[in-house]
């Protein structure tokens, strides 16, 4: 890749490498001023010859979750390319290790807070009801006693899933108490004693004028 000092170095983070991963990669490589280094636990042998030949530097570490290692490698990086523009990743599991990075850095970009408040489904939900936009009943469980007194408030359906999954994964619609124990059992022992309990939400759809 023909690069110089004045280009700006961009790290992308990608624990696996999807569809997703694969456009946003062809992009960033393609744009012009702009070096790109990948950091990854996937083998570089798993990317396309188009970005592998683009790309300014691949890191591949097993700890691509933990932002102490993200910011040991970014450091890395700074040290040897120049200054760090951008440190970004589309993977939702990846956001909050990534906000860390930026904040130690001091690099523009989504606040480690800013992260928690998109990845924690708790923390969601409570700062848009503090800002007034209208939420799902929701409380975090533990245990089967308290998923119980959740139920008899909130009534059924109610959906649990992880405090701070990902996508539709282990999320699941319950109709009944007996559900609810089969699926929380499944979530609290995935996710570190934890699960998100919300009830359903329905509201009718307020039209919207056509701008012209």
């Amino acid at each position: 890749m023909i690069s110089n000092q004045t280009d700006k170095v961009v790290i992308y983070v990608a624990p696996w490498f999807s569809d997703v991963s694969e456009r946003a990669l062809r992009f960033a490589v393609r744009m012009p001023g702009v070096r790109v280094v990948l950091i990854t636990k996937e083998r570089d042998s798993e990317l396309s010859g188009f970005i592998k030949r683009r790309l300014a530097g691949y890191h591949r570490t097993k700890e691509v979750f933990e932002s102490r290692e993200l910011l040991r490698l970014a450091k890395k990086v700074a040290c040897e390319m120049g200054s760090i523009s951008t440190v970004f990743g589309d993977a939702e599991e990846i956001q909050v290790p990534v906000a860390k990075v930026r904040d130690s850095l001091g690099i523009p970009g989504m606040k480690h807070r800013e992260a928690l408040n998109f990845r924690d489904k708790f923390l969601m939900k409570s700062v848009l009801s503090q800002h007034g936009i209208k939420c799902a009943q929701h409380q975090i469980v533990q245990n089967m006693a308290e998923a119980r007194r959740a139920s008899k408030h909130f009534g059924f359906p109610l959906v649990i899933k992880p405090r701070s999954g990902a996508r539709c994964a282990n999320t699941y619609l319950v109709n009944n108490a007996s559900a609810l124990e089969t699926k929380l059992e499944v979530v609290l022992d995935k996710h570190n004693g934890e699960a998100y309990l919300r009830s359903m939400f329905r509201e009718r759809n307020t039209p919207v004028r056509r701008c012209r």
